[in-house]
């Protein structure tokens, strides 16, 4: 029970037989009342919100991606310098993330 820190070496050397008893006594009753399982609901609780949260982002993130990825590949690709000069910035921007994708 107390073999991961070594607890139990060091309850052995500075506690008596009626300290150990007595801690174990008041272990068992704040045991009893629950609030060590309503604490690890609620632990695991946060964490599956969290996780949820961050599957959520994640999900927005790569839908962004997607839809950038398919609105440059509808993108044709232009290669003659005088039609750029006459493109608007979201036209270059669009031919920026359409040579991108080749990448």
């Amino acid at each position: 029970m107390f073999s991961r820190n070594n607890t139990q070496a060091l309850m052995d050397a500075n506690f008596s037989e009626a300290q150990h008893t007595f801690i174990l006594r008041e272990y068992r009753k704040f045991d009893s009342s629950g609030i060590v399982k309503q604490k690890a609901a609620a632990t695991r609780e946060h964490n599956v919100k969290k996780a949820e949260t961050k599957h959520q982002k994640r999900q927005v993130l790569v839908d962004k991606r997607n839809t950038l990825a398919a609105h440059a590949a509808g993108v044709k690709i232009v290669t003659d310098i005088a039609t750029l000069k006459e493109h608007s910035k979201a036209q270059l921007e669009d031919q920026l993330a359409a040579h991108h994708q080749f990448n």
